[in-house]
């Protein structure tokens, strides 16, 4: 079974998405204007054997949480850089996902958990183009972690291509931070 959604103008509200939930099925969502606001979760490739994309262009993208590739195979691409992207919950990229993003766009995560399970850089270069802001909200971040492979203490991991974002941020770009 496949399915494609697309939005170019206007809002789809909804209080959860699935794209490509399990065996057999493959599911695209794309975006190209607009706005999307999800209050609970997005889940792209949720079953095994489930694909599922969500292409971002121009518009805006809000979700309580974001899952691409949980259990099947999982594609977000974000293909201009005025795209915005905002996350309050948990944001997963699961073992069998990919990223691509076009330069000078960001990623703006608020109270939640950044889970990355893939090891693969190859799979999510999109996370060199972009700017990572790990920002307030109800919750309280307390530990931060970014590792694809255990390369030892240090910065190992993040200079020798395992792991790169092109910046990363944590709290408001108005406050000073100790980080």
């Amino acid at each position: 079974h496949t399915g494609r959604y697309e939005l170019a103008t206007g809002t789809l509200q909804a209080s959860s998405v699935t794209i490509g939930p399990g065996r057999g099925t493959t599911g695209t969502f794309a975006q190209s204007g607009g706005t999307t606001t999800v209050t609970g979760s997005i889940h792209m490739g949720q079953g095994a054997g489930g694909s599922g994309t969500y292409s971002l262009g121009r518009g805006r993208l809000d979700a309580g949480e974001f899952h691409v590739g949980e259990d099947g195979a999982g594609t977000f691409a974000i293909t201009d850089w005025l795209a915005q992207v905002n996350v309050s919950g948990a944001l997963t990229f699961g073992s069998d996902s990919a990223f691509t993003a076009v330069s000078r766009n960001a990623l703006r995560l608020s109270g939640t958990a950044l889970d990355i399970r893939n090891t693969d850089s190859n799979d999510l270069a999109g996370l060199f183009n972009i700017a990572l802001y790990v920002e307030g909200g109800p919750g309280l971040i307390t530990t931060l972690e970014v590792a694809g492979r255990d390369v030892g203490p240090g910065l190992g991991g993040m200079t020798s291509g395992n792991f790169a974002l092109a910046r990363l941020q944590v709290g408001e770009p108005d406050r000073k931070s100790v980080v």
